[in-house]
């Protein structure tokens, strides 16, 4: 949340001086009407810049734009027969020999690990094994967006100047205007606006294998279907081979680690001068040494701002970008507000025409947008205003 709070300690500190004056204060004359006066002094004020990277679609996160992932077999299930073999990162099973007893395979083997003994064994004349084949996914999950927002509290040269039209009643009325200018800098500094992970998955497949007493090691290698093969339906080689065979079988979906890939790096720099010109009325009276007023009135703000977005995607682990753009947009809007406040005048001079001044109010002025590259950003420079100044009342 925006914090709109600054104390009015201005206000506290001019009755407390006022107050240790004693008994005796200084009565400065009444103005007639017609009286000039003029003031000048530092306002503070807080603007507050709310950035958005990002958060909407843009081909500029799309890290398929500037990498290329691992895609993998995935899941490409068990081979149940027919003519099309199922193809394994190290090997593949199928298809069936139609001449042959039903229930068996063609296949390949790519690696001597990838086969184990079988609880059979040796068993009816045959040589039996489990054949285990894999098969590797990639996955990619990816978070972007970054919000932040960023206010500065800063202060500025203030000039006032006013024109009274007389007192009625002891209530005295003024016709104020002035002018304020202060200059802040927002940043998001370098942030992470997209991040890439790969989530590598493994599938393991089993298969009984059956070969030939005579048919000597022909493993890791093609498997002809005929003097030894894959057993894809149990329930049909069983009868054949004496029993003790298993259909295939899916043994595992492993996890082999989520990592860091792809990562984008964001930064927005935004500078702003707010020009502001106050037009309203002031209405007070003096309370013991000290004038207070109730002022309000109307505002015309030139809200001028320099935005630069800049971002650059990394492959994980490396310093130097794969991609990498700076945009830039500034703008000079015309925005109207709306004030409302209070003003305490201290006189300082026995004819009162110098004072120490001390004020307080809520400007409310419409956000501005800006946007640049994937950034936008709002612009808010309403918020409580704190000033003290020098017055002087002119002839």
């Amino acid at each position: 949340m925006k914090p709109h709070r600054i104390p009015m300690l201005v206000i506290v500190a001019l009755f407390s001086v006022g107050t240790a004056m004693g008994a005796d204060p200084i009565q400065p004359p009444i103005a007639e009407a017609g009286g000039w006066f003029f003031s000048a002094g530092i306002s503070v004020r807080t603007i507050h810049a709310g950035f958005q990277t990002g958060t909407g679609d843009s081909d500029l996160l799309n890290w398929r734009n500037f990498f290329e992932g691992r895609s993998g077999r995935g899941d490409p299930g068990l081979y149940s027969g027919g003519a099309s073999p199922v193809v394994y990162d190290d090997g593949a099973v199928g298809p069936q020999n139609p001449d042959f007893p039903p229930g068996l395979a063609f296949g390949r083997v790519d690696a001597a690990n990838q086969v184990s003994p079988h609880p059979l064994g040796e068993d009816n004349g045959f040589r039996n094994a489990v054949l285990a084949y894999h098969s590797d996914a990639f996955t990619y999950r990816t978070q972007t967006g970054l919000s932040k927002d960023d206010d500065e509290t800063t202060g500025g040269p203030s000039v006032n100047w006013g024109y009274n039209l007389g007192e009625f009643q002891g209530i005295r009325v003024n016709l104020v205007s002035g002018w304020t200018m202060v200059s802040t800098r927002h940043t998001t500094g370098p942030q992470g606006v997209a991040k890439v992970f790969e989530n590598h998955e493994q599938f393991t497949y089993l298969y009984d294998y059956l070969a030939s007493a005579q048919a000597g090691s022909l493993l890791p290698g093609i498997i002809d279907g005929i003097e030894h093969a894959v057993i894809f339906d149990a329930e049909l080689a069983n009868p054949v081979y004496g029993g003790g065979y298993q259909s295939p079988r899916q043994s595992a979906e492993t996890s082999l680690g989520v990592t860091p890939r792809f990562y984008a790096v964001s930064r927005a720099d935004l500078d702003v001068t707010l020009n502001e010109i106050p037009f309203g009325v002031e209405v007070g009276r003096k309370l013991g040494p000290i004038d207070f007023y109730l002022t309000a009135g109307l505002s015309l703000n030139v809200i001028s701002y320099e935005l630069t977005h800049e971002l650059a995607w990394y492959e994980n682990r490396s310093d130097t970008p794969q991609f990498q753009k700076r945009w830039h947009d500034s703008a000079n809007p015309l925005k109207a507000g709306l004030y409302g406040g209070v003003t305490a005048k201290l006189p300082l001079s026995p004819n009162g025409r110098v004072s120490l001044e001390g004020s307080t109010s809520y400007r409310w002025v419409d956000p501005v947008h800006a946007s640049a590259g994937i950034t936008e950003v709002e612009i808010d420079v309403s918020s409580w205003e704190g000033r003290l100044g020098l017055g002087i009342v002119l002839d």
